[in-house]
Protein backbone atom coordinates (compact mmCIF):
# COMPACT_ATOMS: atom_id res chain seq x y z
CA UNK A 1 0.00 0.00 0.00
CA UNK A 2 2.73 2.47 0.89
CA UNK A 3 4.36 1.67 -2.37
CA UNK A 4 1.33 2.15 -4.64
CA UNK A 5 0.88 5.60 -2.45
CA UNK A 6 4.02 7.06 -3.41
CA UNK A 7 3.69 6.18 -6.96
CA UNK A 8 0.23 8.43 -7.11
CA UNK A 9 2.24 11.21 -5.53
CA UNK A 10 4.82 11.03 -8.52
CA UNK A 11 2.35 11.07 -11.03
CA UNK A 12 0.24 14.27 -9.15
CA UNK A 13 3.88 16.10 -9.30
CA UNK A 14 4.46 15.96 -13.00
CA UNK A 15 4.43 19.70 -14.95
CA UNK A 16 1.15 21.25 -16.39
CA UNK A 17 1.39 20.80 -19.85
CA UNK A 18 -1.00 22.34 -22.12
CA UNK A 19 -4.86 22.91 -21.68
CA UNK A 20 -6.16 19.49 -23.53
CA UNK A 21 -2.80 17.72 -21.99
CA UNK A 22 -3.31 18.90 -18.44
CA UNK A 23 -7.11 17.77 -18.44
CA UNK A 24 -6.03 14.39 -19.87
CA UNK A 25 -3.61 13.69 -17.19
CA UNK A 26 -6.06 15.00 -14.22
CA UNK A 27 -8.43 12.72 -15.57
CA UNK A 28 -5.76 9.53 -15.61
CA UNK A 29 -4.46 10.65 -12.56
CA UNK A 30 -7.69 10.74 -11.08
CA UNK A 31 -8.83 7.46 -12.27
CA UNK A 32 -5.59 6.00 -11.34
CA UNK A 33 -6.01 7.52 -7.47
CA UNK A 34 -9.09 5.70 -7.20
CA UNK A 35 -8.27 2.62 -8.43
CA UNK A 36 -4.91 2.69 -5.85
CA UNK A 37 -7.39 3.90 -3.27
CA UNK A 38 -9.42 0.55 -4.18
CA UNK A 39 -6.32 -1.68 -3.65
CA UNK A 40 -4.71 -0.15 -0.71
CA UNK A 41 -8.16 -0.86 0.65
CA UNK A 42 -8.17 -4.25 -0.24
CA UNK A 43 -4.94 -4.82 0.71
CA UNK A 44 -5.79 -3.21 4.34
CA UNK A 45 -8.54 -5.24 4.86
CA UNK A 46 -6.84 -8.42 4.06
CA UNK A 47 -3.47 -7.77 6.04
CA UNK A 48 -6.33 -6.79 8.78
CA UNK A 49 -7.76 -9.89 8.34
CA UNK A 50 -4.34 -11.88 8.51
CA UNK A 51 -3.59 -10.29 11.52
CA UNK A 52 -6.98 -10.65 13.39
CA UNK A 53 -6.40 -14.71 12.16
CA UNK A 54 -2.91 -14.67 13.70
CA UNK A 55 -3.67 -12.93 17.11
CA UNK A 56 -6.78 -15.34 17.14
CA UNK A 57 -4.68 -18.09 16.66
CA UNK A 58 -2.19 -17.07 19.17
CA UNK A 59 -4.64 -16.07 21.77
CA UNK A 60 -6.27 -19.94 21.36
CA UNK A 61 -3.06 -21.56 21.66
CA UNK A 62 -1.97 -19.47 25.00
CA UNK A 63 -5.62 -20.67 26.44
CA UNK A 64 -5.00 -24.16 25.84
CA UNK A 65 -1.89 -23.28 27.03
CA UNK A 66 -3.05 -21.85 29.91
CA UNK A 67 -5.48 -24.55 30.73
CA UNK A 68 -2.54 -26.70 31.15
CA UNK A 69 -0.76 -24.52 33.14
CA UNK A 70 -4.11 -24.09 35.77
CA UNK A 71 -3.79 -28.22 36.22
CA UNK A 72 -0.72 -29.40 35.85
CA UNK A 73 1.76 -27.00 33.60
CA UNK A 74 3.65 -25.63 36.67
CA UNK A 75 5.28 -29.48 36.76
CA UNK A 76 3.60 -30.48 39.56
CA UNK A 77 0.98 -33.46 40.26
CA UNK A 78 -2.42 -32.63 40.57
CA UNK A 79 -3.00 -33.30 43.89
CA UNK A 80 0.08 -30.29 44.26
CA UNK A 81 -1.81 -27.65 42.24
CA UNK A 82 0.69 -24.81 40.95
CA UNK A 83 -1.73 -22.22 42.89
CA UNK A 84 -1.64 -23.48 45.71
CA UNK A 85 -1.15 -21.42 48.58
CA UNK A 86 0.22 -23.67 50.76
CA UNK A 87 4.07 -24.26 51.23
CA UNK A 88 5.41 -27.29 49.55
CA UNK A 89 7.74 -29.93 51.15
CA UNK A 90 11.09 -29.83 49.09
CA UNK A 91 11.07 -33.39 47.24
CA UNK A 92 13.68 -35.13 45.87
CA UNK A 93 14.23 -35.60 42.22
CA UNK A 94 14.07 -38.66 40.31
CA UNK A 95 17.86 -39.38 40.46
CA UNK A 96 17.93 -39.47 44.19
CA UNK A 97 17.03 -42.88 44.81
CA UNK A 98 18.17 -46.11 43.25
CA UNK A 99 14.49 -47.92 42.73
CA UNK A 100 13.19 -44.36 40.55
CA UNK A 101 16.65 -44.61 38.95
CA UNK A 102 15.63 -48.09 37.39
CA UNK A 103 12.07 -47.08 36.37
CA UNK A 104 11.11 -46.66 32.63
CA UNK A 105 8.65 -46.03 30.72
CA UNK A 106 6.83 -48.71 28.03
CA UNK A 107 6.13 -47.75 24.80
CA UNK A 108 7.89 -45.36 22.08
CA UNK A 109 8.43 -41.17 21.89
CA UNK A 110 6.12 -40.59 18.00
CA UNK A 111 5.93 -37.64 16.04
CA UNK A 112 2.09 -38.34 14.03
CA UNK A 113 1.02 -35.60 11.14
CA UNK A 114 -1.93 -35.02 9.52
CA UNK A 115 -3.49 -33.09 6.95
CA UNK A 116 -7.26 -31.35 6.76
CA UNK A 117 -9.30 -33.05 3.46
CA UNK A 118 -9.45 -29.65 1.95
CA UNK A 119 -6.03 -29.12 2.15
CA UNK A 120 -5.86 -25.91 3.91
CA UNK A 121 -5.05 -27.09 7.86
CA UNK A 122 -1.64 -29.26 8.64
CA UNK A 123 -1.11 -30.32 12.47
CA UNK A 124 1.56 -32.52 14.25
CA UNK A 125 1.39 -34.06 17.71
CA UNK A 126 4.42 -35.08 19.47
CA UNK A 127 5.27 -37.66 22.54
CA UNK A 128 8.66 -37.00 23.85
CA UNK A 129 8.08 -38.32 27.43
CA UNK A 130 10.77 -41.13 27.36
CA UNK A 131 13.59 -38.61 26.31
CA UNK A 132 12.29 -35.78 28.27
CA UNK A 133 12.60 -38.33 31.71
CA UNK A 134 15.84 -39.58 30.58
CA UNK A 135 17.51 -35.96 30.09
CA UNK A 136 16.09 -35.12 33.75
CA UNK A 137 17.23 -37.55 35.38
CA UNK A 138 20.81 -37.38 33.76
CA UNK A 139 20.37 -33.80 34.85
CA UNK A 140 19.09 -34.12 38.31
CA UNK A 141 16.05 -31.98 37.55
CA UNK A 142 13.19 -31.01 40.63
CA UNK A 143 9.58 -30.42 38.88
CA UNK A 144 10.18 -27.10 37.56
CA UNK A 145 13.59 -27.65 35.49
CA UNK A 146 11.76 -30.55 34.40
CA UNK A 147 8.53 -28.64 33.16
CA UNK A 148 10.89 -26.06 31.55
CA UNK A 149 12.89 -28.50 29.59
CA UNK A 150 10.22 -30.56 28.48
CA UNK A 151 7.92 -27.82 26.68
CA UNK A 152 11.41 -26.64 24.94
CA UNK A 153 12.16 -30.33 23.68
CA UNK A 154 8.52 -30.84 22.36
CA UNK A 155 8.37 -27.62 20.70
CA UNK A 156 11.89 -27.67 18.68
CA UNK A 157 11.02 -30.55 17.86
CA UNK A 158 7.86 -29.99 16.54
CA UNK A 159 9.46 -27.03 15.02
CA UNK A 160 12.54 -29.26 13.67
CA UNK A 161 9.98 -31.63 12.07
CA UNK A 162 9.95 -30.45 7.94
CA UNK A 163 13.79 -29.58 8.42
CA UNK A 164 16.83 -31.70 6.67
CA UNK A 165 18.35 -34.17 8.94
CA UNK A 166 21.74 -31.87 9.41
CA UNK A 167 19.20 -28.96 9.98
CA UNK A 168 18.18 -27.45 13.49
CA UNK A 169 16.11 -25.42 15.12
CA UNK A 170 17.58 -24.17 18.42
CA UNK A 171 16.69 -21.77 21.35
CA UNK A 172 18.00 -20.19 24.13
CA UNK A 173 15.57 -18.66 27.05
CA UNK A 174 18.17 -16.14 28.46
CA UNK A 175 16.24 -15.15 31.51
CA UNK A 176 17.26 -13.57 34.76
CA UNK A 177 15.18 -16.08 36.76
CA UNK A 178 16.86 -18.65 39.12
CA UNK A 179 16.49 -21.44 35.99
CA UNK A 180 19.51 -19.63 34.73
CA UNK A 181 18.76 -20.18 31.27
CA UNK A 182 16.69 -22.95 29.12
CA UNK A 183 18.15 -24.71 25.99
CA UNK A 184 17.02 -26.72 23.35
CA UNK A 185 17.74 -27.82 19.72
CA UNK A 186 16.59 -30.09 17.33
CA UNK A 187 17.40 -31.25 14.32
CA UNK A 188 15.63 -33.16 11.51
CA UNK A 189 16.07 -36.27 12.24
CA UNK A 190 14.28 -35.83 15.38
CA UNK A 191 17.31 -35.72 17.47
CA UNK A 192 17.45 -32.98 20.78
CA UNK A 193 19.16 -31.88 23.00
CA UNK A 194 18.28 -29.80 26.63
CA UNK A 195 19.89 -28.14 29.54
CA UNK A 196 18.64 -25.91 32.63
CA UNK A 197 21.28 -23.32 34.14
CA UNK A 198 20.11 -24.55 37.94
CA UNK A 199 18.05 -27.66 37.56
CA UNK A 200 17.92 -27.89 41.10
CA UNK A 201 15.85 -25.03 41.59
CA UNK A 202 12.39 -25.55 43.33
CA UNK A 203 9.87 -22.59 42.68
CA UNK A 204 7.05 -24.73 41.41
CA UNK A 205 4.52 -23.12 43.18
CA UNK A 206 5.26 -19.76 41.10
CA UNK A 207 5.45 -21.97 37.80
CA UNK A 208 8.02 -21.52 34.79
CA UNK A 209 7.68 -18.10 34.09
CA UNK A 210 9.21 -17.13 37.23
CA UNK A 211 11.59 -19.71 36.94
CA UNK A 212 12.78 -17.79 33.22
CA UNK A 213 12.36 -14.72 34.22
CA UNK A 214 12.94 -11.41 32.23
CA UNK A 215 15.13 -10.97 29.10
CA UNK A 216 15.74 -12.63 25.05
CA UNK A 217 14.47 -15.70 23.36
CA UNK A 218 17.37 -16.62 21.19
CA UNK A 219 17.04 -18.83 17.96
CA UNK A 220 19.37 -20.05 15.92
CA UNK A 221 18.78 -21.79 13.17
CA UNK A 222 21.30 -24.09 10.67
CA UNK A 223 20.04 -24.63 6.91
CA UNK A 224 21.21 -25.74 3.87
CA UNK A 225 21.10 -23.25 0.82
CA UNK A 226 20.85 -24.35 -2.46
CA UNK A 227 24.67 -24.75 -3.74
CA UNK A 228 26.10 -24.16 -0.52
CA UNK A 229 28.50 -26.69 0.95
CA UNK A 230 28.11 -25.20 4.06
CA UNK A 231 25.04 -25.11 6.20
CA UNK A 232 24.12 -21.08 7.05
CA UNK A 233 23.20 -20.30 10.08
CA UNK A 234 20.35 -17.41 10.70
CA UNK A 235 20.08 -15.92 14.13
CA UNK A 236 17.27 -13.82 15.71
CA UNK A 237 16.65 -12.68 18.87
CA UNK A 238 13.72 -11.39 20.50
CA UNK A 239 11.97 -10.55 23.80
CA UNK A 240 10.45 -13.23 26.08
CA UNK A 241 6.99 -12.44 25.80
CA UNK A 242 5.66 -14.59 28.70
CA UNK A 243 8.10 -16.98 30.01
CA UNK A 244 5.72 -19.70 29.10
CA UNK A 245 8.49 -21.73 27.21
CA UNK A 246 5.93 -22.48 24.18
CA UNK A 247 3.70 -20.13 23.96
CA UNK A 248 7.10 -17.66 23.24
CA UNK A 249 8.27 -20.24 20.71
CA UNK A 250 4.89 -19.88 19.26
CA UNK A 251 4.81 -16.30 18.95
CA UNK A 252 8.31 -15.69 17.57
CA UNK A 253 7.39 -18.10 14.66
CA UNK A 254 4.17 -16.83 13.96
CA UNK A 255 5.76 -12.88 13.98
CA UNK A 256 8.91 -13.45 12.86
CA UNK A 257 8.33 -16.27 9.71
CA UNK A 258 5.00 -14.64 9.41
CA UNK A 259 3.76 -18.85 9.51
CA UNK A 260 -0.24 -18.69 10.75
CA UNK A 261 -0.48 -21.52 13.21
CA UNK A 262 -0.85 -22.15 17.26
CA UNK A 263 1.46 -24.60 19.02
CA UNK A 264 1.34 -25.93 22.85
CA UNK A 265 3.36 -27.96 25.17
CA UNK A 266 3.14 -29.49 28.71
CA UNK A 267 4.33 -31.97 30.93
CA UNK A 268 3.19 -33.97 33.75
CA UNK A 269 4.69 -35.58 36.82
CA UNK A 270 4.10 -38.50 39.05
CA UNK A 271 4.29 -38.58 42.84
CA UNK A 272 7.96 -39.01 42.85
CA UNK A 273 8.84 -35.89 40.98
CA UNK A 274 9.09 -37.95 37.11
CA UNK A 275 8.14 -36.81 34.03
CA UNK A 276 5.11 -39.65 32.92
CA UNK A 277 4.46 -37.54 29.85
CA UNK A 278 5.45 -35.08 27.80
CA UNK A 279 3.80 -33.96 24.92
CA UNK A 280 3.01 -31.33 22.54
CA UNK A 281 0.92 -30.04 19.24
CA UNK A 282 1.16 -28.03 16.38
CA UNK A 283 -1.24 -26.65 13.74
CA UNK A 284 -0.68 -24.52 10.64
CA UNK A 285 -3.07 -22.43 8.47
CA UNK A 286 -1.48 -22.89 5.01
CA UNK A 287 -1.65 -20.63 2.05
CA UNK A 288 -5.23 -19.68 0.47
CA UNK A 289 -6.66 -20.95 4.14
CA UNK A 290 -10.15 -19.31 3.76
CA UNK A 291 -11.84 -17.38 6.94
CA UNK A 292 -13.74 -20.03 7.60
CA UNK A 293 -11.56 -22.39 7.78
CA UNK A 294 -9.71 -20.60 10.01
CA UNK A 295 -12.54 -20.04 12.11
CA UNK A 296 -12.89 -23.84 12.43
CA UNK A 297 -9.75 -24.49 13.59
CA UNK A 298 -10.25 -21.50 16.53
CA UNK A 299 -12.57 -23.09 17.31
CA UNK A 300 -11.54 -26.55 18.00
CA UNK A 301 -8.15 -25.15 19.34
CA UNK A 302 -10.62 -23.54 22.27
CA UNK A 303 -11.82 -27.07 22.55
CA UNK A 304 -8.53 -28.93 22.63
CA UNK A 305 -8.17 -26.28 25.78
CA UNK A 306 -10.61 -28.75 27.96
CA UNK A 307 -8.58 -31.96 26.59
CA UNK A 308 -5.16 -32.41 28.52
CA UNK A 309 -2.65 -33.61 25.74
CA UNK A 310 -0.43 -35.00 28.48
CA UNK A 311 -3.65 -37.28 29.86
CA UNK A 312 -4.88 -38.37 26.87
CA UNK A 313 -1.65 -39.86 26.49
CA UNK A 314 -1.54 -41.18 29.78
CA UNK A 315 -4.82 -42.90 29.19
CA UNK A 316 -2.98 -45.29 26.56
CA UNK A 317 -3.64 -42.92 23.47
CA UNK A 318 -1.15 -42.27 20.98
CA UNK A 319 -0.52 -38.72 19.25
CA UNK A 320 -3.32 -39.57 16.96
CA UNK A 321 -5.94 -38.70 19.62
CA UNK A 322 -4.34 -35.26 20.18
CA UNK A 323 -4.72 -34.56 16.47
CA UNK A 324 -8.20 -35.61 16.21
CA UNK A 325 -9.37 -33.00 18.99
CA UNK A 326 -7.38 -30.66 16.91
CA UNK A 327 -8.84 -31.47 13.32
CA UNK A 328 -12.17 -32.65 14.27
CA UNK A 329 -15.32 -31.83 11.71
CA UNK A 330 -12.08 -31.66 8.78
CA UNK A 331 -12.41 -34.92 7.64
CA UNK A 332 -8.42 -34.70 7.78
CA UNK A 333 -6.29 -37.77 6.82
CA UNK A 334 -3.65 -39.53 9.64
CA UNK A 335 -2.12 -42.00 7.04
CA UNK A 336 1.29 -40.28 7.51
CA UNK A 337 4.49 -42.26 8.51
CA UNK A 338 5.45 -42.21 12.46
CA UNK A 339 8.26 -40.90 13.50
CA UNK A 340 10.77 -41.39 16.15
CA UNK A 341 12.17 -38.26 18.29
CA UNK A 342 15.02 -39.31 20.69
CA UNK A 343 17.24 -37.43 23.12
CA UNK A 344 21.27 -37.56 21.74
CA UNK A 345 24.05 -36.17 23.14
CA UNK A 346 26.68 -34.96 20.77
CA UNK A 347 29.59 -34.73 23.14
CA UNK A 348 32.59 -36.62 22.87
CA UNK A 349 36.43 -36.18 24.19
CA UNK A 350 37.27 -34.68 20.91
CA UNK A 351 35.40 -31.28 21.96
CA UNK A 352 37.21 -31.56 25.05
CA UNK A 353 40.52 -31.52 23.24
CA UNK A 354 39.54 -28.80 20.40
CA UNK A 355 38.30 -26.61 23.27
CA UNK A 356 41.73 -26.66 25.31
CA UNK A 357 43.33 -25.95 21.45
CA UNK A 358 41.64 -22.76 21.52
CA UNK A 359 43.78 -21.82 24.43
CA UNK A 360 47.27 -19.91 24.43
CA UNK A 361 49.97 -23.26 24.95
CA UNK A 362 51.31 -21.35 27.86
CA UNK A 363 47.86 -21.01 29.47
CA UNK A 364 47.73 -24.92 28.81
CA UNK A 365 50.65 -25.50 30.87
CA UNK A 366 50.07 -23.35 33.43
CA UNK A 367 46.85 -25.49 34.32
CA UNK A 368 48.48 -28.46 33.40
CA UNK A 369 51.30 -28.18 35.90
CA UNK A 370 48.16 -26.65 39.31
CA UNK A 371 45.98 -29.36 38.40
CA UNK A 372 46.59 -33.62 38.54
CA UNK A 373 43.75 -33.68 36.25
CA UNK A 374 41.19 -31.83 34.37
CA UNK A 375 37.81 -32.47 34.22
CA UNK A 376 34.95 -31.29 31.98
CA UNK A 377 31.45 -32.02 32.25
CA UNK A 378 28.63 -32.08 28.99
CA UNK A 379 25.85 -29.92 30.14
CA UNK A 380 23.15 -32.11 28.46
CA UNK A 381 24.35 -35.52 29.31
CA UNK A 382 26.08 -34.88 32.59
CA UNK A 383 29.26 -37.24 31.55
CA UNK A 384 32.39 -36.32 32.94
CA UNK A 385 35.56 -35.99 31.07
CA UNK A 386 38.95 -36.82 33.33
CA UNK A 387 42.18 -36.09 31.45
CA UNK A 388 46.04 -36.03 32.71
CA UNK A 389 48.49 -33.76 32.21
CA UNK A 390 50.49 -36.01 29.94
CA UNK A 391 47.35 -37.41 28.00
CA UNK A 392 46.57 -33.90 27.16
CA UNK A 393 49.88 -32.71 26.04
CA UNK A 394 50.53 -35.72 23.86
CA UNK A 395 47.35 -35.29 22.29
CA UNK A 396 48.00 -31.26 21.39
CA UNK A 397 51.39 -32.24 20.29
CA UNK A 398 50.03 -34.73 17.80
CA UNK A 399 47.57 -32.12 16.66
CA UNK A 400 44.47 -34.91 17.43
CA UNK A 401 42.21 -31.49 18.94
CA UNK A 402 42.17 -30.04 15.36
CA UNK A 403 41.51 -33.31 13.67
Amino acid sequence: ACSDTQSSLKVLALPQRGTADHAGLVSGVTHATAASTRQQDSLRRTHTETAMRALLLLLAAGSAAGWQRSNNAAGMPQQQHARSSRRLAPRRALKDTFEARMMSLPGKDELRRALSADGFVSAKAVDVTRAVREICQLQDCLPLAATALGRAVASTTLVADGLEAEETFQVRFAGDGPLRGVFSVSNGALESRAYVGNPRVDLSPQGVAAGVGRGELQVVRLKNLPGETQATTYSSVVEIKTGEIAEDINHYVATSEQREGALSAGVSLDENGAVDACAGWRVELLPGAPQDVADHLIENIKKAATTSSTSLLKEGNTCEAILRVLLDGMDADYAFDVRRPQFKCTCDISRVYRTLALLPRHEVDEILDSNEKIEAKCEFCARTYSLGPEEIRAKLDAGVATD
